[in-house]
């Protein structure tokens, strides 16, 4: 039944004939009034028909002839319907139109903002290039029996634990220290893997697999090996979530153990008077320190110029200790030790596989549109933005934080703009660091990202914001790698002129060329390293740090501060005493 029925049933209408009962239904439906609207032009043409009829049939007219001429006359049942419902909306008042309007106009809006949340949500990724494949490139051009990492392996699984590990990690104590027997005790349960770890730091290439099924393999077996619940690694299921931010690198720590345990060894074995085994070991820990600089990734390089620092320290602990009874067979045994001969251009950092990240991070966060161009994806976005979260944000609730991806998308830069953004950043950034490091203009590399986005919409760069690092204070770690070799190589030269001559020489020039090449210099000053024969624990040889002020070979500041108070200073590397 048409939508007029219910206002059809009073006894004036149905004394009406059919032919024009229909004709007010076609009317009344096709209006699409408020109901009480309807109501009014039902009773309207109601009346207007009766009216007809009773003046037809009063000029002689049967009834059936009044009702076609009534219908005929009409007209366009539809076309009246249109006009009447343009009269009635135009009669409305000005408050009922407003009214109306703001809620037509309030669910149009909901209905758009519901259809975009669900365009931006709900869109997903299209990656088309396998990026960790690319980062494994160069390291699959390496024959495996090349690769140091196949052999670590196997020895890490061996390596036998230690309740005191961390408590050995943390003090790494000389012959007489409180720890030092619970040291030798693992030492001594992994005595037969100090051959293994030797021959893996002479190998020619680092060759770690950025892959997270066989290092979840490997860290299984590690388990089983030690005792612990034998279970997978935790390897990221989500097959959009991008694979080079979920690499697992749990070899790092075993990295740093297996050095750990060949310094000790190295301890031990002077302290039985072995200087050559001492050496030996001792130059294996800079090695495996010098092949994780190969890796792809900046961690990597980070924790090898870490290990190799620890090395070089050690060594000049040696020298120092041994200052007045070395011998010319033992100096000679130092000359030659890997870091004697290594190209220092081996010690630069690479951060090209940062930039494949990126790369990476991009084609899953974002459409693509075939073009090199799409929108961020706020629910791939939220995979990746916990690197750089803010604490404070920690503690919202979901419906916050969906909220605020969503904005993020809304306001976000395109794809092809977002890469086009990083690449200017990484460009400039890349080209401060290149500089000196005594260089001013070098300060500019930490805040180009800071000054860059400071002027842009809030989020407009959230994913440069989020992945883009800070690569100043990393670069002149690295960079310290080769102030402190070369630093080392001249105490070995400061040694071997003592031995020739009984004393120490009045100035680094007087090295140069029987015992240097040339007089190493301090790149944070653009000078020679500094050089003061006649300090009071013997010649004192320093660079003046990074805050590029001669403080006279103070490493620290004075002892009575506070120890937050307490800044490096001067990078000091000979006597043994100030060493940092």
């Amino acid at each position: 039944m048409s939508d007029t029925a219910p206002f059809m049933q009073s006894d004036a209408f149905e004394s009406l004939p059919d032919a024009l009962c229909e004709v007010i239904r076609c009317v009344v439906r096709k209006t699409r009034l408020w109901p009480s609207e309807k109501r009014d032009v039902q009773a309207e043409l109601e009346s207007h028909f009766r009216e007809g009829l009773i003046e037809l049939t009063g000029q002689g007219m049967s009834v059936g002839e009044s009702v076609e001429v009534l219908r005929d006359g009409f007209g366009d049942p539809e076309l009246t319907a249109k006009l009447i419902r343009r009269g009635k909306r135009r009669g409305r008042s000005m408050f009922w139109k407003i009214i109306v309007g703001t809620a037509l106009t309030g669910l149009g809006g909901v209905g758009a903002g519901a259809a975009y949340v669900g365009y931006l949500w709900l869109a997903e990724p299209n990656p088309t290039v396998n990026y960790v494949a690319k980062i494994n490139e160069p390291i699959m051009q390496i024959p495996e029996s090349d690769r140091s990492w196949p052999i670590l392996r196997d020895a890490i699984l061996q390596m036998t634990s230690s309740p005191e590990l961390e408590r050995i990690r943390s003090t790494m104590p000389l012959p007489g220290e409180a720890t030092w027997p619970e040291a030798m005790t693992w030492v001594s349960q992994n005595q037969h893997l100090l051959p293994v770890f030797i021959r893996a730091a002479h190998m020619p290439a680092y060759g770690f697999v950025y892959d997270n099924a066989s290092t979840a393999e490997f860290l299984a077996a590690r388990a089983v090996a030690r005792g612990e619940p034998a279970s997978q690694a935790a390897v990221q299921d989500d097959p959009l979530a991008p694979p080079t931010l979920s690499l697992l690198l749990p070899h790092l720590a075993d990295y740093r153990d297996a050095g750990r345990l060949l310094l000790l060894a190295g301890r031990n074995e002077l302290y039985h008077g072995d200087f050559v085994d001492c050496w030996k070991s001792l130059d294996s820990v800079h090695r495996l320190g010098a092949q994780l600089l190969t890796g792809q990734t900046l961690i990597e390089q980070l924790v090898g110029r870490a290990i190799m620092g620890m090395a070089t320290q050690e060594m000049r602990r040696v020298l120092y200790d041994l200052r007045d009874t070395i011998t010319a067979e033992q100096l000679a045994t130092v000359s030659e030790s890997w870091f004697m001969t290594m190209p220092l251009d081996a010690m630069k950092p690479n951060y090209e596989g940062e930039k494949l990240f990126f790369s990476d991070v991009v084609q899953y966060i974002f459409t693509d549109d075939g073009n090199g161009n799409g929108r961020l994806i706020p629910s791939q976005f939220e995979k990746i933005e916990w690197l750089g979260r803010d604490p404070s944000t920690s503690q919202e609730d979901s419906f916050h934080r969906e909220g605020r991806y969503l904005h993020i998308a809304a306001v976000h830069a395109d794809r092809a703009a977002t890469v086009e953004k990083y690449t200017e950043l990484w460009d400039k950034m890349h080209e401060r660091i290149l500089l000196p490091l005594h260089d001013p203009r070098r300060e500019e590399a930490g805040r180009i990202l800071d000054a860059a986005l400071k002027d842009e919409p809030l989020g407009r760069f959230a994913v440069i914001s989020t992945l883009l690092p800070n690569l100043s204070n990393a670069d002149a770690s690295l960079r310290e790698s080769v102030i402190e070799t070369n630093a080392l190589r001249t105490i070995v030269a400061l040694l071997r002129f003592r031995l020739d001559h009984a004393a120490f020489p009045a100035k680094l020039g007087d090295l140069v060329p029987t015992y240097i090449a040339e007089v190493p210099m301090d790149a944070y000053s653009g000078t020679e390293l500094r050089y003061d024969p006649a300090a009071a624990h013997g010649p004192r040889l320093y660079s003046i740090g990074r805050n590029m002020k001669d403080d006279n070979g103070v490493p620290k500041t004075p002892a009575g501060k506070p120890d937050a108070d307490r800044t490096i200073l001067d990078l000091v590397y000979w006597p043994e005493d100030h060493l940092n």
